[in-house]
């Protein structure tokens, strides 16, 4: 028996050297028979990278199939005589490849054994990357290592596709939108495009996951923003330039958490104009017309309600009486709720006889507040009388004072009528002068507007291509680029 197993054992082996040899003539003659191979050049910014799989000697007797991802994206599946083109932006990625559901000596395996390899990649660079089983015995699923691009590697495969870097671009969350662009270790850094789920873009250079001042910020509306950015959320701060969807200069100065921060400047067609937007990002009304008629209203109402007083002494007099009246009717009903309610009974009790089981404590207990309510009941009495004779006494002083309140009230109107009239006067007094003093008072405001744009364009001096001062560049000028440096 062992000498005819030994026997079947080395027919198999001749078979299966047969079937080598004739695999590798045909693949000798598919080689020879393919057009040389000639690789492609890399898009400005863009690399190349060529996947293939390497095929092992024992595949020829086994159906392995693999499923290539770029950061966990599926790219497509990959055999032994095809391969990917990748076109990736500059940065760090992760290849992986995934072992398909396969047939091996008639049997069928379950696959979904995984292999992963990092890689950096630079802009203008042409790779190779490999991955197959190195070692069948052990059946490990690896890549080779990476190296410099070699045609002769893919002669005789055939391009299964070429993925664009929009699909294979990394998944970068940056302020929770989406990056079109290089990265390293796993941040957004160098040019691309930022779309924000707020419908907002931003293009250009980014540093370690950070806006920088080479960038532009493109608000829904066509607004656009160039300068300085906060650090943690990524809003404009600092020194910058908002300009409209047509390139007018809505404002230039200072950003805090986003928005305009008081003093700056905006441009249209061609003029200056001072702008302020507070402390808190609300645009101040700054049109020297309106700001002269605001103030000078409320001077005037601050003028008038402080000309005559002559009704205050009696106002304060008839708020007396009017307390002094509440006051009283509070007392009476308060007396009359405090009244014993044992009072009209309390000398009743007196004639009492004692409990037999009352103790001696007990009695002299009650006896003690007996006495009490006794006391009571005959102070109140004194000083009260009947029911009848308490309420005359009350309505006797609410009469006086309503007499008394009848007095201020009078006094108090006809106070109020000369303070009318002194403030009639003053208000005729005032609108004749009113036309002239706005006049004066708005002519004071664009002087100091004036002031302030001088004082920003000396500051600006030399600077014209700050973002802040972009506003006051000469319009020979307002094409060339800017450098955002404050």
């Amino acid at each position: 028996m062992d000498t005819y197993l030994h026997v079947l054992r080395k027919a198999a082996f001749i078979l299966l050297s047969t079937l080598l040899l004739s695999s590798c003539l045909t693949s000798a003659v598919n080689i020879s028979s393919t057009p040389p191979f000639a690789a492609q050049t890399p898009a400005p910014g863009k690399a190349l990278l060529y996947v293939f799989y390497a095929k092992y000697w024992q595949e020829n007797i086994r159906e392995y199939e693999l499923q290539l991802l770029v950061d966990d994206e599926i790219i497509g599946t990959i055999g032994t005589s095809d391969y990917y083109l990748l076109e990736l932006w500059p940065g760090d990625y992760d290849i992986a490849v995934e072992l398909l559901p396969y047939t091996a000596l008639g049997k069928h395996r379950q696959g979904g054994e995984m292999a992963t390899k990092g890689i950096s990649i630079d802009a203008g660079e042409i790779n190779l990357l490999g991955m197959g089983y190195v070692d069948a015995s052990s059946n490990p699923l690896n890549f080779y290592t990476a190296w410099p691009f070699k045609a002769g590697a893919l002669e005789g495969r055939t391009l299964t596709r070429q993925v664009p870097h929009t699909e294979t671009a990394q998944a970068i969350k940056t302020y929770g939108g989406q990056w079109q662009g290089p990265a390293r270790e796993l941040l957004a850094h160098g040019e691309g495009t930022l779309r924000l789920p707020n419908g907002m873009t931003y293009q250009g250079r980014m540093e370690r996951g950070d806006y920088t001042t080479d960038g532009v910020l493109i608000y829904p509306d066509g607004k656009r923003y160039k300068g300085e950015y906060s650090s943690y959320f990524g809003k404009p701060e600092g020194k910058g330039l908002l300009t409209d969807a047509d390139g007018n200069v809505v404002f230039a100065g200072t950003f805090y958490d986003g928005k305009p921060y008081e003093k700056g400047v905006s441009s249209r067609n061609g003029q200056l104009h001072y702008e302020d937007y507070g402390r808190y990002g609300t645009k101040q009304e700054t049109d020297p017309a309106t700001l002269a008629e605001q103030s000078i209203t409320n001077q005037d109402k601050r003028r008038l309600a402080s000309i005559s007083k002559e009704a205050e002494p009696f106002n304060a007099e008839v708020s007396r009486y009017q307390r002094m009246q509440r006051d009283a009717r509070e007392e009476f009903e308060e007396k009359e709720a405090s009244y014993p309610s044992q009072c009209t009974c309390a000398f009743k009790l007196c004639l009492e006889s004692n409990p037999s089981d009352e103790s001696l404590e007990e009695r002299r207990a009650r006896k003690k507040a007996q006495s009490r309510r006794d006391a009571a009941c005959r102070e109140w009495r004194a000083t009260g009388g009947t029911y009848a004779e308490r309420k005359a006494q009350l309505d006797r002083e609410l009469a006086n004072i309503s007499g008394n309140l009848a007095d201020a009230l009078a006094q108090l109107k006809q106070a109020e009528q000369r303070d009318a009239a002194v403030r009639k006067q003053k208000a005729a007094a005032l609108a004749r002068t009113r036309a002239a003093r706005t006049a004066e008072l708005e002519q004071k405001i664009r002087q100091q507007q004036r002031d302030n744009l001088e004082e920003q364009r000396l500051a600006c001096q030399g600077k014209e291509t700050y973002c802040s001062c972009y506003a006051f560049r000469p319009p020979s000028q307002t094409s060339g680029s800017l450098t955002c440096t404050q």
